[in-house]
Formats: structure tokens, C-alpha cells, sequence
């Protein structure tokens, strides 16, 4: 994902990830001050889930369910049966899309290929603008997306 502007859109809620269920409990217990207390080295402050608490001060309730997206992504490949030899996930697509473009936004991709991110586009009610050279990756991508230009 690459912007020139200063003032740009993320939704980092669109694409949070679950919390583990050792999250919860870690942060419901209580916690004394120990190694873990101070700030790490390149951080201005103590985590919050390690900062000294007594038991029972952090609720259920007070615990969101959810978390940041990581700066690793564990996405699965898949297959695709046409002509293209380096087709890639249209989930590591979605995921950049819906952090980066909000609904009835314009997605560019400069290297269309087989249209994968035309058609993550689609899927999820944003506009495309596709750039490919090879006439024939041209022809694979209109018939995968499917339907006239969005």
C-alpha cells in the first residue's frame, strides 16, 4: 500500500484480527511490578497489558475483542487454473483494500496480470483501474473479473 499524502484512509477495524483467548486472561489477571514493567528499548512506554494492575481491575467487558492486524500476514496461496504464472491471493488483495480504500473508493493496479485485484476490488464495492501490456493477461483478466468494467 503506498500513498503520497500525509492525510491518508486506513480502516485498520476492517481487517482486525481476533484476540487469542490468552489475551483476555493475561490482561484480567493481576500484575506486579517486574521485569516486564518498564518501557522496552525504542518504546516511549510500558505495554498496557504489562503495566501493574490488581486482579479484578480489568473486566470482560473493558476487553476488546479484537486486535491490530500484524505486520506479518499468514495468507494461504491458491490455485488459478488460467494462463498466468504468478497469479497471488485474492485475500492478500481484499486485505489491502478494504485497510486502504473506503466503499465507492478507486483501486489503481499498475501490473493487472490476471486481474486479481480488479476483482478483489469488485467483490467489496470499489472501483478499479487496471494497467496491463500483455494483451493476452488483458483477455485472461476481463473474462475473471467477468461483467463490463467497474
Amino acid at each position: 500500500m503506498l500513498t503520497k499524502s500525509r492525510r491518508y484512509f486506513y480502516d485498520w477495524l476492517a481487517i482486525a484480527e481476533p484476540i487469542a483467548p490468552t489475551t483476555a486472561l493475561r490482561k484480567k489477571a493481576g500484575r506486579g511490578v517486574g521485569k516486564y514493567s518498564a518501557p522496552v528499548p525504542g518504546q516511549p512506554q510500558t505495554q498496557n497489558i504489562n503495566k501493574p494492575r490488581e486482579k479484578g481491575s480489568i473486566t470482560d467487558d473493558m476487553i476488546s475483542p479484537v486486535r491490530a492486524k500484524r505486520d506479518v500476514w499468514f495468507i494461504n496461496t491458491v490455485p488459478y487454473k488460467g494462463g498466468h504464472f504468478a497469479a497471488y491471493p485474492p485475500l492478500l488483495a481484499e486485505t489491502c483494500i478494504l485497510a486502504g480504500c473506503p466503499k465507492g473508493g478507486i483501486v489503481l493496479d499498475p501490473f493487472m496480470g490476471s486481474g486479481t485485484t480488479g476483482l478483489a476490488a469488485k467483490r467489496h464495492g470499489r472501483h478499479y483501474i487496471g494497467i496491463e501490456l500483455n494483451t493476452e493477461f488483458c483477455s485472461l483478466a476481463r473474462e475473471r473479473i467477468g461483467g463490463d468494467t467497474h
